[in-house]
């Protein structure tokens, strides 16, 4: 795999993005350079050894599976996996050019919008690079997916065509590349649909009705604040940022709950008041509010939502004044699982307990 190939998909570092790339880069520059006695003079197949070798494809397919990113391909058996760089998990080659899986991640999980919304901005963004198309489809399983098909002229004239096939789950997103030279994008059309039929994300949505449905709370104990609420079993009690007392995070989403209790001796309508002026921010939008009653105690939820660097993030805040003190609940997630979320903030909602016992 050539340094540019290698460099086209750099890390975004401080972008605050969970990202996984799974790149398949099918017949590069790099291979046509390596190989060039195997097809004569001019270095490159003929017609008929390009047929054969499509043909040859098809015929069978041998699978490649990561359990641990939940991936699964299959590629053609005829293909000779080689040793991936150290930046590679797998490695595959014919005729003259290679098959890469490459995995990276970061920091937060990705809707399959937000994803494609990057990884465009990432392509388009590049002088030689055309955007041919871009379509919505469905992978193994009906998962949706985003294909999009891109004409690249090299510095060195060779004109490639690059087909991405985008596709999200469980937090995660998966790119799937496929490199060929344009003039032959048509004859290996049938191999990269046979691969690209072949993807398989088995893992569980972890946000399944089911999975939901089937979730196990535990309980958090403050004594200091008098304070009780239960949390799910798989969401992690984090080290929290002052003034909060408590931070839960559910890592797979993004999704945060914290709380505080600050001193105060007015009433639940006063602090509320207060919170809002405090919180009040250009990017934030209230959304809802709404008195309530959490275990005979006034309350009240306020819903928010803030664009942060252009990722939509949704916030319900409870509030609540007792035992001196002026209690604040904030449920933050990514817009795209607040609904699936929803009933997961509610159980926390209904189970706090300010009583002291």
């Amino acid at each position: 795999m050539i340094p540019a190939k290698a460099s086209a998909f750099p890390g975004r570092p401080g972008c605050g993005r969970a990202l996984i790339f799974v790149i398949v880069a099918l017949l590069t520059c790099h291979g046509l350079t390596q190989m060039p006695s195997a097809f004569g003079e001019s270095g490159l197949p003929t017609e008929e050894q390009l047929r054969a070798a499509a043909n040859q494809a098809l015929v069978k397919m041998d699978e490649y599976n990561d359990p641990d990113k939940s991936f699964k391909m299959n590629y053609p058996a005829n293909w000779e996996v080689g040793k991936p760089e150290s930046q590679f998990i797998f490695q595959a080659h014919t005729l003259a050019g290679t098959v890469d899986v490459r995995v990276m991640e970061e920091s937060m999980p990705f809707t399959l919008e937000d994803f494609t919304k990057l990884i465009s901005t990432e392509f388009g963004g590049k002088p030689n690079y055309v955007k041919v198309s871009q379509e919505n489809v469905q992978l193994h399983k009906e998962l949706p997916a985003c294909k999009i098909v891109y004409n690249v002229t090299e510095s060195s004239g060779l004109k490639e065509q690059q087909v991405l096939v985008l596709s999200a789950k469980n937090g995660r997103g998966y790119l799937v590349l496929f490199t060929t030279l344009q003039d032959w994008s048509a004859r290996f059309a049938s191999v990269f649909e046979k691969i690209t039929d072949s993807i398989d994300l088995p893992q569980e949505d972890e946000l399944s009705p089911a999975k939901l449905a089937a979730i196990k709370m535990t309980q958090y104990k403050n004594t200091e604040f008098s304070f009780k609420m239960d949390y799910p079993v798989n969401w992690e009690v984090g080290k929290p940022e002052p003034p909060n007392f408590l931070a839960v995070e559910y890592k797979p989403r993004a999704a945060t709950v914290t709380a505080l209790a600050v001193p105060f001796s007015g009433t639940s309508e006063e602090f509320t008041n207060s919170m809002i002026a405090a919180v009040a921010a250009p990017n934030r939008l209230k959304t809802s509010q709404v008195n309530v009653q959490i275990q005979g105690v006034p309350a009240c939820k306020i819903g928010y939502s803030t664009d942060t660097h252009g990722v939509k993030v949704e916030q319900l805040v409870v509030l609540a004044v007792k035992n001196g003190h002026g209690y604040g609940v904030s449920f933050t997630t990514p817009a795209a699982w607040s609904s699936a979320l929803a009933g997961v903030f509610e159980k926390m909602t209904e189970s706090i307990d300010l009583s002291g016992k």
